[in-house]
């Protein structure tokens, strides 16, 4: 696997957003505050993650598999899916960002190997992995470049693979992806009903990023972190039946036979 062009001229026309913008989310990372998302500490960024590992258990309890995860960022799922498997064989993870991969390196994990680029630049060899990671990066690409990079995954993956994608909820590209005739199957799809707690979160964020005195700034980095008061509200959203959701979730299989695409057209 390796960089085909250093350039942008596949960015410029698959992707939204250009590596300069990706860069600059991870300019001013610290372990503290991460980015400006809070990536590595806020409590609703580890029920993402949970949701996504849940949805994948069965994989990571075989031993001796290859991974791919595409759009590391700064290996917060990289790192839970370590401490779930440490006997993988093959652990590849690319991100776009220099910044994150930076980050991603002085973390120094053992069998991890990290790549800077787009999966869309990216010489993709036919067969490798068991399970590939696509979270919160799908919907960063045009149509065309959706389209692309479920080929590439589609190619990399040993057959009976897996691909895991998540995006946020409100972004209706991911359903572009129902439409292409591909060999997937799609395996289960998860929504996260964490919209009560997210809208309490958006408006702390927003305190948290304008305060200055560090006594507020810190109580509101206890409150945004504290998982237990997220799993209270997401657990009262889940009781109301609260239907709306944050981010939503498929995981496709490699198959060979009729697809799921085909039976829907």
């Amino acid at each position: 696997m390796g960089i085909l062009c250093s350039g942008s001229m596949v960015e410029s026309i698959y992707m939204k957003f250009n590596q300069q913008y990706f860069d600059s989310m991870f300019k001013e990372y610290n372990t503290i505050d991460g980015n400006k998302w809070g990536i590595n500490w806020r409590a609703s960024q580890i029920k993402r993650i949970e949701i996504a590992l849940e949805m994948i258990s069965n994989i990571l309890r075989k031993k001796d598999i290859s991974i791919l995860e595409i759009g590391c960022a700064t290996a917060d799922v990289t790192e839970r899916v370590l401490d779930l498997n440490p006997y993988i064989k093959r652990y590849d993870a690319l991100d776009i960002s220099e910044n994150a991969i930076k980050i991603c390196k002085r973390k120094k994990f053992k069998n991890v190997t990290f790549y800077c680029g787009s999966i869309l630049d990216q010489e993709v060899g036919s067969g490798i992995y068991d399970l590939i990671l696509c979270m919160d990066l799908i919907y960063y690409l045009s149509k065309d470049g959706q389209r692309q990079c479920m080929e590439k995954c589609y190619r990399a993956l040993k057959p009976g693979g897996k691909v895991l994608i998540s995006c946020p909820y409100d972004k209706l590209e991911i359903y572009k992806l129902l439409n292409m005739k591909e060999k997937y199957r799609i395996k289960s799809i998860e929504f996260n009903r964490n919209h009560l707690w997210a809208c309490i979160e958006s408006k702390l964020m927003k305190y948290y990023v304008q305060s200055t005195p560090k006594e507020v700034k810190r109580m509101i980095h206890v409150l945004l972190s504290n998982t237990t008061l997220m799993n209270v509200a997401y657990q009262i959203s889940c009781v109301l039946k609260i239907e709306k959701y944050t981010h939503f979730y498929i995981l496709y299989g490699k198959e060979y036979e009729e697809t799921f695409f085909d039976n829907n057209n």
